[in-house]
């Protein structure tokens, strides 16, 4: 079925949309349940169509700009309404048909709402929030649906007393798979995994302060197992556990010749949209971000998430899954790489999970849990659960060796921003110059940070012991192009 300008809908969207019809006809309050990439934009959109028609106003309400942008350009296409946008700045006309709105602005503007209507929530899982609830309250909508690929509080438990008392839930994540509508993926356990032990749970996952302790000094890591494992280079969502995190992390990555860039809430918004929009276009091939992109960002063109941020959260992690779930052109097989032990402690991508609104329910896999299976002796390279999507690989003893290049030297310019920040005494950084062979230049570059003369770095380069064999050359002097990916003879 499609409207006037409109697009058609898959057959399990129009069904979820008569059974939300009827749900709404027999004044109750639908909570639609469809997996990240499923299509929710488009069910809104039609239920907004649909509410055209009996003269009722739409407020559509999100709390992201990003995610606002994209509910307007989409009911403008679906219905040839343009809905007048609500967020920071805008002077809208309150009495438009169509409202889409941030509630972190909405929030600011009560006293403005004509009360009644249709309110449709996108990212529903929010509406247990006192800012949503107050939104609601306000407006004492006639009707009222919500949308969400997670039914559940960052604790995984139900939404029970969120305004919702039906639950109409879409095609599994493994039924999209299988028709084409998401992505299969490949999920690897990265070498280097982030200890959590001793960490504090904090609404119901762990506190980002004590995460961040645990995270210094992995940014070599990161970018040397994105060489090894990404070897289609997709581009890449990176998720680090604070800001800095997410800036020290796109450091690394530009260090080690890959075009990446930060971003977070608090980024201007032309810099934001620059960012999406180059990312976008593959000018840039890595987003690194601690939030932002959890949550209705459509980015298909991203292939591979990179998490750097362990999670207990079923909900995060859904969310951020899903955001390279998506299929789009060229893009086979999307690319999970754990950097936590989140892929061994919560289901799986595809896995069915048992949704609930009961406020004491907690969100579980469907059936028995699939098992974890890893490989027995050395390191790990990739771990997965039993799933026809899982692959397990031997590593190559060469590019064990390149990694290594790869991560001294990424380690040596974060050890360098790190004592620039005063966060590192100077003995720290000699310390990690001499845990591996260094360039030349890489040599000048500690010298001029740390007001060395060039014959300490000339000495330095002269006496340090021999590289192994298989080690990329030392070179004197910098390559022309400023690319570690030239000087490691990596493909980038």
């Amino acid at each position: 079925m499609a409207g006037p300008a409109g697009f058609t809908l898959r057959p399990y969207q129009q069904a979820l949309i008569e059974q939300a019809c009827v749900a709404l006809k027999a004044q109750r309050s639908p909570l639609i349940v469809l997996p990240t990439g499923g299509g929710k934009t488009a069910l809104i959109s039609d239920l907004v169509r649909l509410n055209r028609s009996t003269g009722r106003r739409s407020t559509v309400i999100c709390h992201r700009r990003e995610i606002a942008l994209q509910l307007a350009a989409a009911i403008e296409r679906h219905t040839g309404e343009v809905p007048e946008m609500v967020m920071a700045g805008s002077r809208p006309d309150w009495s438009a048909p169509v409202l889409v709105a941030m509630v972190p602005t909405l929030a600011r503007r009560l006293d403005r709402l004509h009360p009644g209507g249709m309110l449709l929530a996108d990212e529903a899982h929010h509406m247990g929030s006192s800012s949503w609830q107050k939104v609601r309250e306000a407006l004492a909508p006639e009707l009222l649906a919500g949308f969400t690929a997670t039914p559940i509080r960052p604790d995984g438990r139900g939404l029970g007393g969120a305004g919702f008392d039906v639950l109409l839930e879409g095609p599994s994540p493994r039924w999209l798979m299988d028709h084409g509508f998401l992505c299969p993926y490949e999920l690897f356990a990265a070498p280097a995994q982030i200890d959590v032990q001793g960490i504090r749970t904090v609404r119901g996952d762990y506190d980002p302060q004590g995460l961040q302790q645990r995270v210094v000094g992995i940014a070599g890591d990161v970018v040397s197992t994105w060489l090894k494992l990404n070897k289609p280079r997709l581009p890449t969502i990176c998720v680090g556990v604070t800001v800095e995190h997410a800036q020290e992390l796109a450091a690394a990555f530009n260090w080690a010749g890959i075009s990446a860039v930060a971003v977070d809430g608090k980024t201007p918004t032309a810099e934001r949209d620059h960012a999406f929009s180059a990312f976008r276009a593959g000018q840039i091939k890595v987003l690194c971000c601690c939030a932002l992109v959890d949550e209705g960002l459509d980015v298909p063109e991203a292939g591979c998430l990179q998490l750097v941020r362990p999670t207990k959260s079923l909900r995060l992690l859904r969310q951020l899954q899903g955001r390279v779930l998506r299929p789009s052109p060229g893009k086979e097989r999307a690319l999970l790489i754990d950097h936590g032990p989140s892929w061994s402690l919560l289901p799986m991508p595809c896995e069915e999970i048992a949704w609930s609104l009961d406020a004491g329910h907690q969100a579980q896999p469907k059936g028995t849990p699939s098992v974890v299976a890893q490989q027995e002796g050395g390191r790990i390279e990739i771990v997965a659960r039993q799933d026809p999507t899982a692959v397990l690989r031997q590593i190559d003893p060469a590019e064990a060796l390149q990694e290594r290049a790869i991560k001294a030297s990424v380690q040596l310019q974060q050890i360098l921003c790190m004592y620039q920040r005063g966060r590192v005494p100077r003995g720290a950084v000699l310390a990690v110059v001499e845990r591996a062979p260094r360039h030349l230049y890489e040599l000048k570059r500690v010298a001029r940070v740390l007001r060395l003369s060039w014959k300490w770095a000339s000495r330095e380069f002269r006496n340090q012991p021999a590289p192994p064999p298989g080690w990329p050359p030392l070179l004197r002097e910098e390559p022309a192009a400023g690319g570690w990916d030239q000087a490691l003879k990596v493909e980038v």
